[in-house]
């Protein structure tokens, strides 16, 4: 490659020089001889050709090899330029082979070693006498683990396969201690102990002459190794496995502490991290082995693993080791409690058990209290919270080892007053409302334990009630003050739900008592207080809470009182209602609207809850119809308020169009108990308020539902008159249709189109319910009764479409009148037959034709359908004279048809009359060829009129 890269360089200054001789030296040709050494070359019109390829010794096909004139090609290739790569220097070249050649052999030695100890596993397996296959063993380790050594110190070149020699030596050492058990006869205990003493010598050394990371880790693996090997060969309990490990941690922890540089340095960072790796393994380990161990033990080893962590923390002050510190202790102090106690022997010994974590757990929680510091280091305040809250949490749970003792009511008082002083102290150091909480759980149980526990003989659930209300008196106080201070909202907050837990609390106590009398005047003193509290808190929905004690309340005085049972729901209720209903109007005049409409929708609920007594049995009849007289008078008022109410957005307006629509229906369902005279009442009621309320509320729509109201108050009187049952339903209908008729003159005279409607829809529903019921009936009255009804409808449809000047209108009620009469006709005369009606219909379609003059053409076909059908049907049957009647009648239509010049109906009489010779010829069979023949060149003749006409 150099030598030719040094001909070509020979070869371009030769040329240079040809160039110099010869005086042409320019810029072209210098940038041709350039051109031309990488291999480009120039066509006749300057632009870039294909390299020259001999030169790279590939001759293209058809190529003189010694011609000197360039092969032309398409000018579609070209060479890309390359971009320059560097160039390396011998000494680089030389280094990376080293590397490379180092790399590789580091990997062949990695191999060997593998071999080896392999080799020597297998060796251990081999038949032969065991004292030469354990010399062997030990010698083959020695040589390699000396050699090593060896030419690590003397040769700086061959340290990687020192290196690999060593470590050979090394992991064959623990071979040796199988070997010695299996092939030199030494006990498993013994073996180990050798192994470890001679494994620690010989890791120690080369860790520290190679200074290898993972060698020195290695070392500490059988430094533990020894120590554990001590503990079998002593034959120890199984603690002391645990315990030697803790220790060594220890001991590795404080002789990193107290003298650092005492080993090398290569020891310094595995030493570290012995301890923390090995304590954590030892300790749940113990707990896998509880079986073996007893409650000394575990004193013991958490005791040292306490010390261990101890060390550590004063090394590095972290506060994680701290924490840990902290919890170990308290384990170990419980460990030491449970031992001591003997906690499962006696109720006494569990009282003293519980003693000690009361103690411990206030210990911690003090002991973070002191060190907190709420506005410096928000990490440790966060480790400080979790201890307390654990303290807290152990203070509950520990109040169950008292469960079993005669005085459980004065430890638990103890436990409560700790939870609360601790929680009170949390407060203040941490300075967060939230631990008050804790301290409010605690002051609502502790009243209940004492006096129902600790006090002789113990106090009524009375004077507890008293002393809740004192309690959320002063929590009303703090309340104000913090308003007017203007405390923060968290403060704020607290005293608050205090408030309302002590109110409660205070009903809660009266339920206690089951009195009526007490259960009453302790709900009202709760509901007093909810309502003073909604005021400080400007809260609407604390006020209903106080309002719902107060009903409460309203049920136990009268469920005391000396009222009639019956009457007892119906009094509680209304006492109720009229109660928030006065509240409601004395917060209108306050000004207080949001008030005033919660205690409103409140009271109406309330007063809802009438319909109650419908589900009731064995009750005073008087009750049912005050019931209904009541929700009765109450929509009245309820119609009453929303005319009075004009903004339609108010929610007092929604509760008043709720009463009047709701109550109406209540009382109806109340009213079914009372009496049909009763339901007549309130669906009068029902329809006066559904047609007052379409007006109020515009909506014409509203008004049906009043109709729909009307019909069932008239089915209702019917049955109260005890009227003939069979004729219910057309009574009825008349007289409604009659109604609703009479309200739809009077729409007409106020012009009101949608009520107009609604009361003629109305008039056709309910006549139409007797024409469908009875229009094809058995019965004659019935048929005449259903057809009177259709002639009813047509008549209202009839002008309805005259007065809006509607004729599609007034030919429906034509048809539907037509109908009516011949229902009426079938009646009185039953002789008619299909001909007879098929020619009225005709004659009544044909005057609407004409009368409907621009519209008259589908009529008129229809009319000739009725009566082309309707003959035809019958001379079909075989009926004497009809067949002969079916030809007239249409040879006076094809008269017609000529007359007026309407072909189609010339063209029907034509077809008809056709048709009637043919039927009249039926036994003639010759002629019927002839009659198709001439059908068919008429209607030959009619295609070519029509073609003539185009």
């Amino acid at each position: 490659y150099g030598q030719g890269y040094w001909d070509g360089y020979r070869a371009f200054g030769n040329k240079v020089s040809e160039l110099l001789r010869s005086d042409e030296v320019s810029k072209h040709r210098l940038r041709q001889l350039v051109d031309e050494g990488n291999g480009v070359v120039a066509d006749s019109a300057g632009n870039a050709a294909m390299p020259r390829r001999e030169e790279l010794g590939i001759i293209p096909e058809g190529t003189d090899e010694y011609d000197d004139e360039p092969m032309e090609i398409p000018r579609a290739i070209y060479t890309e330029a390359v971009a320059p790569q560097p160039v390396l220097s011998t000494e680089d070249i030389a280094a990376r082979k080293e590397k490379e050649t180092l790399q590789n052999l580091n990997i062949l030695l990695y191999v060997a070693s593998f071999l080896i100890v392999a080799a020597a596993a297998l060796f251990v397996t081999l038949v032969m006498p065991a004292g030469v296959k354990l010399f062997s063993l030990i010698f083959v380790t020695l040589a390699f683990y000396i050699s090593g050594m060896a030419l690590y110190s003397n040769s700086q070149r061959l340290r990687p396969a020192a290196t690999a020699f060593v470590g050979t030596g090394l992991a064959i050492l623990p071979f040796i201690g199988f070997a010695l058990t299996s092939l030199g006869g030494f006990s498993g205990e013994v073996a180990w102990l050798i192994t470890s003493i001679v494994g620690l010598l010989a890791y120690a050394v080369a860790a520290t002459r190679l200074q290898s990371e993972l060698v020195s880790y290695l070392t500490m693996a059988f430094v533990l190794s020894l120590a554990l090997s001590a503990v079998s060969t002593l034959s120890l309990s199984i603690v002391w496995y645990f315990i030697v490990m803790i220790g060594v941690s220890l001991l590795c922890n404080s002789l990193h502490i107290l003298w650092p540089t005492a080993l090398p340095r290569i020891f310094a960072k595995p030493i570290e991290k012995t301890g923390q790796i090995t304590t954590p393994i030892a300790l749940i380990a113990s707990l896998l082995t509880g079986s073996s161990m007893d409650l000394f033990m575990y004193e013991v080893l958490y005791g040292i693993a306490t010390a261990h962590y101890l060390v550590v923390w004063l090394e590095k002050r972290e506060r994680m080791y701290e924490a840990v510190v902290r919890v170990l202790a308290h384990i170990t102090l419980i460990i030491v409690a449970l031992d001591a106690t003997d906690v499962m022997t006696s109720s006494a010994q569990q009282v003293q058990f519980g003693v000690w974590m009361l103690v411990l757990a206030l210990l911690q929680a003090g002991y973070s209290l002191l060190r907190v510091r709420p506005n410096e280091d928000q990490e440790g305040v966060q480790v400080e919270r979790i201890f307390v809250v654990v303290s807290l949490v152990m203070l509950v749970a520990g109040m169950c080892w008292w469960a079993g003792d005669v005085y459980m009511a004065r430890w638990t008082t103890l436990s409560l007053v700790v939870i609360g002083g601790l929680s009170l102290a949390a407060t203040v150091r941490f300075r967060e409302a939230g631990w008050a909480y804790v301290g409010l759980v605690a002051s609502v149980v502790l009243p209940y334990v004492l006096a129902r526990g600790v006090f002789e003989p113990p106090v009524s659930y009375e004077v507890v009630a008293g002393g809740f209300t004192i309690l959320a008196l002063f929590a009303l106080m703090g309340l104000e003050r913090a308003r007017a201070l203007a405390k923060s909202q968290s403060i704020r907050a607290l005293l608050g739900v205090a408030a309302g837990t002590y109110a409660a609390l205070v009903a809660i106590s009266g339920l206690l008592t089951g009195d009526g009398i007490s259960i009453g005047w302790t709900m009202l003193l709760s509901g007093g207080i909810y309502v003073a509290l909604s005021y400080l808190l400007k809260s609407v929905t604390i006020e209903i809470i106080g309002a719902l004690f107060g009903i409460v309340s309203i049920i136990a005085w009268v469920n005391e009182s000396s009222i009639a049972s019956d009457w007892q729901l119906l009094v509680t209720i209304v006492v109720a209602a009229v109660l928030l209903v006065a509240g409601a109007a004395a917060h209108h005049l306050n000004g207080e609207r949001e008030r005033r409409t919660a205690l409103a929708g409140l009271g109406a609920a309330v007063f809802a809850c009438l319909v109650a007594t419908a589900v009731t049995s064995s009750i005073d009849p008087a009750v049912y119809r005050t019931a209904t007289a009541l929700l009765l008078l109450a929509s009245v008022a309820g119609v009453a308020l929303r005319v009075t109410l004009k903004d339609t957005k108010n929610t007092l307006t929604q509760i008043s169009r709720l009463v009047y629509f709701a109550y109406p229906l209540l009382g109806l369902i109340v009213a079914w108990q009372a009496g049909m005279g009763w339901v007549t009442l309130a669906c009068v009621v029902y329809t006066g308020i559904f047609w007052i309320g379409s007006h109020v509320e515009k909506i014409p729509g509203v008004m049906i539902a009043g109709n729909v109201a009307l019909v069932c108050a008239l089915t209702a009187l019917w049955y109260w008159l005890e009227f003939d049952s069979e004729w219910l339903l057309r009574g009825v209908v008349w007289l409604s249709a009659a109604i609703f008729y009479a309200i739809y003159w009077l729409m007409v005279s106020k012009k009101d189109e949608w009520r107009q409607l609604a009361s003629l829809v109305s008039v056709w529903v309910v006549l139409g319910l007797v024409a469908l019921a009875y229009v094809f009936a058995s019965t004659n009255e019935f048929v005449l009764a259903a057809a009177g009804s259709l002639l009813a409808i047509a008549l209202t449809l009839g002008v309805h479409g005259h007065l809006q000047s509607k004729t599609n209108y007034v030919e429906a009620a034509v048809y539907i009148g037509t109908f009516a009469l011949q229902r009426i006709v079938s009646v009185l005369i039953p002789e008619s037959n299909l001909v007879f009606y098929g020619h009225w219909w005709a004659l009544t379609i044909g005057l609407v034709a004409l009368w409907r003059k621009g519209e008259y053409k589908t009529r008129a076909i229809i009319a000739l359908a009725f009566v082309t059908g309707s003959t035809g049907v019958y001379a079909l049957m075989g009926e004497p004279g009809y067949p002969l009647v079916f030809l007239v009648e249409h040879l006076l239509v094809l008269t017609a048809g000529a007359l007026l010049r309407k072909s189609w109906v010339m063209w029907w009489g034509v077809v008809s009359v056709v048709l009637a010779v043919l039927y009249f010829l039926r036994d003639y069979t010759f002629l019927a060829p002839l009659f198709l023949g001439i059908l068919l060149i008429i209607f030959v003749v009619w295609r070519l009129t029509k073609i003539g006409k185009k």
